[in-house]
């Protein structure tokens, strides 16, 4: 099944080698081509306010961890071992040298932290915190239901993420009683792990040299394009390692580095949609792979239905069911419900027309279910997505976005696999 997948995928991406997307183009600032690394920024958006009689009284939540520093100095060591070689050479421009020094300085600064949340990324769950309980004070203020149950995975960045937004939620209510949990057990709900490369590096490699071109790069950055080129003999990765080194850039923001300031507009956008359409092959709800991927959403899916019925039970004193996780675990729940931006699949390298990484996963992406109850103990739901309302199009809505709780629920049982 795996072989016959992959073959696909292949046929799938060689069939659509360049994509020339204005739209695309259009929509990338500097900003947005940082991709799954974009900073979080809460989307804009008033709130509808909830069906006469109706009160908010519990909150079921996931977030992914907010900016961080690359997992890895992988990310950096082929860019810098490029320069540093032209640079014995004498090959470096100013612009060349400048660039090896940013980038070193880049990767002195993830020793010891690598994978770490930056401090950007904790005033990202700080900011998520207070705009929720802004929001919905009704939920973390009243009597009988005070306690926040926290959930992480044993990743620190998850930890540190969870601390952070709690923390928050305390100094708004000192009286909450927040629950800490993490261990293999949490890590399994919230992150199932899986082993799939959707794609050889040979089909990557023609993606690359189809969209990313670096003749101008070199020209810049270079003295002699076509001698730095023999000597380097990989192109292609040194101007990926500089790419995916300033993804980072924003979510270390103190440091002042921008490496993205080397590159075009062009340039960074053919960066910016190959390693958009990978992504989404990856990790979601793709033509070619996500049948094998999208199920990878039911533990967690099976976690939201089981603790939301826990919280509607007679007597049960949650307030909200927070978990902290990661993107990979959060997009195929995101495609297993279908929710808005996620209901329509699309060829992997079609991807940059239909889903945008810094718009549909960036760093801190958050996923709210707010429940609602009027005195008849009647049960409504509305969904948050990065604090915007959303939708499930395939569920009609009882009024704007609330959707009924046994019809929600009922839906989104249909949505796990058999």
């Amino acid at each position: 099944m795996k072989k016959y997948i992959i073959v696909c995928v292949m046929a799938g991406l060689l069939g659509h080698l360049a994509f020339n997307s204005p739209a695309f183009a259009e929509s990338i600032s500097r900003e947005n081509a940082a991709g799954i690394f974009r900073t979080y920024e809460p989307r804009e958006g008033k709130l509808t306010k909830a069906p006469r009689g109706y009160k908010p009284f519990y909150i079921s939540h996931y977030g992914r961890h907010g900016s961080r520093y690359h997992a890895s100095v992988s990310y950096f060591t082929p860019g810098i071992e490029a320069l540093e070689n032209a640079g014995r050479e004498g090959l470096l421009t100013a612009d060349g040298q400048k660039l090896l020094d940013d980038m070193k300085a880049l990767c002195k600064e993830h020793e010891s932290m690598l994978g770490q949340l930056s401090p950007r990324g904790a005033r990202e769950h700080q900011g998520v915190a207070n705009r929720m309980f802004k929001r919905f004070r009704r939920v973390f203020r009243a009597r009988e239901r005070n306690i926040v149950h926290c959930e992480s995975t044993m990743f620190p960045r998850c930890i540190v993420s969870m601390a952070n937004f709690a923390t928050q939620l305390k100094a708004n209510n000192s009286k909450l009683e927040v629950e800490y949990l993490t261990g293999a057990r949490h890590h399994d709900s919230l992150l199932q792990e899986y082993d799939f490369g959707p794609y050889p590096s040979s089909v990557e490699d023609s993606l690359r040299n189809a969209n990313c071109h670096y003749d101008s790069f070199f020209a810049r950055i270079f003295t002699d394009p076509s001698k730095a080129e023999r000597l380097i003999g990989k192109p292609q990765a040194l101007l990926k390692s500089v790419f995916e080194s300033g993804a980072i850039c924003a979510c270390t923001d103190y440091m002042g580095i921008d490496l993205f300031s080397y590159l075009t507009d062009d340039e960074l956008s053919g960066l910016a949609m190959v390693a958009n359409d990978l992504w989404y092959g990856k990790y979601g709800n793709s033509i070619e792979t996500g049948d094998l991927v999208t199920p990878n959403g039911a533990n967690l899916l099976n976690d939201f239905i089981s603790k939301a019925d826990e919280a509607l039970k007679p007597g049960s004193k949650v307030a909200a069911n927070l978990r902290f996780g990661h993107d990979s675990g959060i997009m195929p729940l995101f495609s297993l419900v279908r929710i808005e931006g996620n209901d329509t699949r699309h060829h992997m390298t079609e991807a940059h027309e239909n889903w945008l990484a810094w718009y549909q996963i960036p760093m801190c992406t958050n996923f709210q279910m707010i429940f609602y109850k009027n005195k008849k103990g009647d049960v409504l739901v509305k969904v948050l997505y990065n604090e915007a309302e959303s939708s499930f199009p395939a569920l009609e809505a009882v009024k704007g976005p609330y959707y009924r709780w046994s019809e929600l629920r009922s839906y989104l049982e249909s949505c796990l696999p058999e």
